[in-house]
């Protein structure tokens, strides 16, 4: 009764916000090549973070999820954006959706910058869907190994859906070197430690969390933040204004040598030589890691 009460207040608060704030940033603009609907049984979308360079990584997630039998019915829809893109990867862009229909294209540039906006219009997107049964968003990686049955069985005991689902990250300080690529200025990001945040390179969260997020970062003045890491803005600083905890997930993503099988829920290895595989090479890699 205590969750479903829960629930019933995060709904109001999004209802509260739709009506006092409309969008201040232009973060929802959507190429009509997109993907336009999912079908009315989706009960899960696996949101994959990718850029247009990278289709052998959407082939290889594809064959993953396409290979495995599960008791929720997933759809993988990938983000990128493509704002200032040739006309000619356009047009490859356009024949890809026609042939699988899993990609959502939003009208931004893709810099390291901008992967917070591509997400926060993704999750508004989603939560405007007419699908009766989703009830839930994977936000993952395209170059990741995941364990499509340990997600699926999660959601069958899943007892805190207001909640993001993540292996959290506490204690962690901004980079202040100006040579690293993760480096934050103190004019940036004037404290001493980021909020707790989730990892990643996975999280789970419920479309009704997402819209919060989404809402949040339009009416609280955030469309400025020059914190661009996703991952810390998204889950942690826009997730602490709009009041939104996380339920840790310890073996939620595994980060490290694949010397044996664990029991993650995704794994990104830490090989240099696991970017130069073929995708023949990482699907191998991946069926050998989860017994598929």
């Amino acid at each position: 009764m205590r969750t479903q009460t829960k629930i019933f207040l995060i709904f109001v608060s999004v209802i509260f916000l739709i009506l006092k704030s409309r969008p201040k940033d232009n973060i929802c603009e959507f190429s009509n090549l997109s993907i336009q609907s999912v079908k009315n049984d989706t009960e899960v979308i696996a949101l994959v973070l990718t850029r247009w360079q990278a289709y052998e990584n959407r082939q290889v997630m594809r064959k993953m999820f396409a290979t495995v039998n599960t008791i929720h019915v997933f759809k993988p829809i990938f983000l990128m954006g493509i704002d200032r893109i040739p006309k000619e990867v356009l047009f490859k862009i356009q024949k890809e959706n026609e042939d699988f229909q899993d990609l959502l294209l939003v009208d931004i540039e893709e810099t390291y910058q901008n992967p917070p906006k591509k997400l926060l219009a993704a999750f508004h997107w989603i939560f405007n869907l007419k699908a009766e049964q989703l009830n839930w968003i994977v936000k993952l990686d395209d170059d990741i190994y995941i364990n499509i049955t340990k997600f699926d069985q999660y959601f069958l005991h899943i007892s805190n859906p207001d909640t993001i689902h993540c292996l959290e990250m506490t204690n962690t300080k901004p980079v202040r070197d100006p040579k690293s690529r993760w480096y934050i200025s103190k004019e940036d990001w004037n404290q001493d430690m980021y909020p707790p945040y989730c990892s990643g390179t996975a999280y789970i969260m419920t479309p009704i969390i997402g819209e919060i997020l989404f809402q949040t970062y339009t009416s609280h003045h955030l469309t400025n933040s020059k914190v661009w890491m996703e991952d810390v803005f998204l889950t942690g600083i826009l997730a602490r204004q709009a009041n939104v905890q996380r339920t840790q997930v310890i073996n939620m993503a595994y980060m490290g040598l694949l010397h044996k099988k664990a029991n993650f829920f995704v794994a990104h290895p830490a090989l240099m030589s696991d970017v130069v595989k073929t995708p023949k090479e990482r699907l191998e890699t991946w069926q050998k890691l989860f017994d598929v």
